[in-house]
């Protein structure tokens, strides 16, 4: 058995661990390797020392377990997920779900608000009948032009917020996640 092979097949059965864990192991491993082949063994020769990657992993596995009892986790993963999971699902509802709807309720707000700046000429010119001064028609035709550019200007302003505030939901939905899954 090569080297790549060897450590694919550990790779393979040590799936259950954590990345980091089976990254450093597998490094060990790949370490093994290199210090043989530097003292003239060839891979085979390395991976028969070792032993089968089955056995390996199965002693990996075994002492990762013991070493989580003896640590005090006596919890079995899928419990602890399914806690965690039950325990966010009420923090978000509680302290999350409302200040998040209002937050959405607000944006909409100021959408609905940059949108009837923009179309707030549409008023003015069909008022256009006013029967004012010369410099008062002159102010609602600039008043408007201000209306449509700040209605603009807040409306590109939005678009940038919204992204970030989807950006931001979607990171804490992650850390949720990653939470639940308990790495």
């Amino acid at each position: 058995m090569t080297r790549l092979e060897f450590i694919q097949e550990l790779d393979g059965l040590l799936r259950s661990l954590s990345d980091k864990e089976r990254l450093d192991i597998l490094a060990d491993y790949t370490k093994h390797f290199l210090s043989g082949m530097e003292q003239g063994k060839s891979e085979e020769e390395i991976a028969a020392s070792l032993g089968s990657p089955e056995l390996i992993a199965q002693r990996i596995i075994e002492a990762r377990g013991h070493e989580r009892r003896v640590a005090g986790e006596t919890v079995p993963m899928g419990v602890r997920s399914i806690i965690m999971a039950i325990a966010l699902i009420m923090i978000n509802l509680i302290f999350v779900l409302g200040p998040f709807i209002g937050l959405l309720g607000t944006l909409l707000g100021m959408f609905a608000v940059a949108v009837a700046l923009v179309l707030s000429p549409l008023g003015i010119v069909s008022g256009m009948g006013y029967a004012g001064t010369e410099a008062e028609r002159w102010f609602i035709v600039f008043a408007g032009i201000a209306a449509v550019g700040l209605g603009g200007m807040l409306g590109v302003a939005l678009i940038a917020f919204t992204k970030w505030i989807f950006y931001l939901t979607k990171r804490y939905l992650q850390f949720n996640l990653t939470l639940i899954r308990g790495k």
